[in-house]
């Protein structure tokens, strides 16, 4: 049953690997970044603090606990099962798009997966804005994308790795109602301000489309 199983993974993986362009090879190899990013954790950074106060220390190093344990329980999986990425499994490497690195040697489980579903699950369960938390689901699944389609990683990896990101993020919030006693009293974040976040992701987006457009003309 488990050799089924890797073989419909491989299969869904080579099935969504193969739709590639050049453009989006660069748009995807942006978007996978972390560095790429920080903007957008900084505009998340500043409404946690405007919501919170004080409490905000709390929240932030809660959300920073939340991500070394997510991306703690993927390197430790990766050493336990020591299943091999698709850029280095000899049996299909040949038939994978690969773009940038090759990655480490190990594939299960997706530590991005893991780590940008802790961030979305822990702050939309703070916000408790229903906008923020479609924007930010989409959002962790599109950087989860983005390590199949540049060949680093199989489905499985991901859907294992959005799993324990959202156990993370939702254990780390239970943790912070033990500080914050009504988290959503009053502070519930506004559309007005979730439409502000909705703006900040499409701007970045656009702007790693425009830089990827950019490069293949240099």
């Amino acid at each position: 049953m488990l050799d089924t199983l890797i073989q419909y993974d491989q299969g869904l993986l080579l099935s969504l690997n193969r739709h590639h362009t050049p453009l989006w090879d660069v748009v995807m190899l942006t978007l996978t970044g972390t560095s790429f990013w920080l903007l957008f954790y900084a505009v998340l950074m500043y409404f946690i603090c405007k919501r919170f106060k004080l409490k905000a220390i709390v929240a932030l190093l809660l959300v920073g606990a939340g991500i070394a344990l997510s991306d703690q329980a993927s390197d430790l999986c990766k050493h336990i099962v020591e299943r091999y990425r698709p850029t280095h499994d000899v049996g299909i490497r040949h038939l994978v798009h690969n773009v940038g690195s090759r990655g480490g040697l190990w594939s299960f489980f997706s530590a991005h997966a893991a780590n940008t579903f802790t961030v979305a699950m822990f702050t939309s369960l703070l916000f408790g804005n229903r906008r923020y938390y479609f924007m930010l689901f989409v959002w962790a699944a599109l950087v989860s994308y983005t390590r199949i389609y540049l060949g680093l990683h199989y489905p499985l990896d991901i859907l294992t790795g959005a799993i324990v990101g959202i156990l993370s993020g939702w254990l780390m919030y239970r943790v912070f109602c033990f500080f914050e006693r009504d988290p959503f009293r009053q502070k519930r974040l506004k559309n007005k301000d979730a439409g502000y976040i909705g703006l900040t992701l499409v701007c970045m987006l656009f702007a790693a489309l425009m830089t990827a457009k950019i490069t293949l003309k240099l």
